[in-house]
């Protein structure tokens, strides 16, 4: 039996694989932001697309995403109690810095990782991720 979060991943699988496989056919390539977040799916996601040409990984405390998510937070017209409270929001900044090292280190292996300082400015994460888009 799958459960919803399986499903919503799998149906998540299915759109990004598309989206990849159309903007190949059209000569683009394609920016996915915060995916895979486990080994087990970059081994899906590589096994029905291929190895991606580069990752990108804007690096931060967890202190700092959690800052930034709040800062998110109050910006959008949706409401999340729950992830209105810093404590909340640091453990979910925890968990995904945590969550997210063995698919940097798969990546870093394969000399495909490209880390930006994301503790720095806007304009300066900006900059480096441009000048990281440039060697590939």
């Amino acid at each position: 039996m799958l459960d919803s979060s399986t499903l919503t991943e799998d149906t998540l699988l299915e759109l990004l694989c598309e989206a990849v496989a159309s903007s190949v056919r059209q000569g683009k390539g394609v920016v996915v932001s915060s995916f895979p977040r486990d080994l087990r799916r970059v081994e899906e996601y590589e096994a029905k697309v291929g190895e991606p040409s580069a990752v990108l990984l804007l690096s931060c405390s967890a202190d700092t995403m959690s800052s930034r998510l709040q800062s998110r937070g109050r910006s959008t017209s949706t409401f999340h109690p729950a992830l209105d409270r810093d404590d909340a929001l640091h453990r979910r900044a925890e968990s995904f810095c945590s969550d997210s090292q063995a698919v940097a280190s798969h990546y870093e292996g394969k000399r495909l990782l490209h880390t930006i300082d994301a503790e720095r400015s806007p304009d300066e994460v900006f900059a480096q991720i441009c000048q990281a888009m440039e060697t590939f």
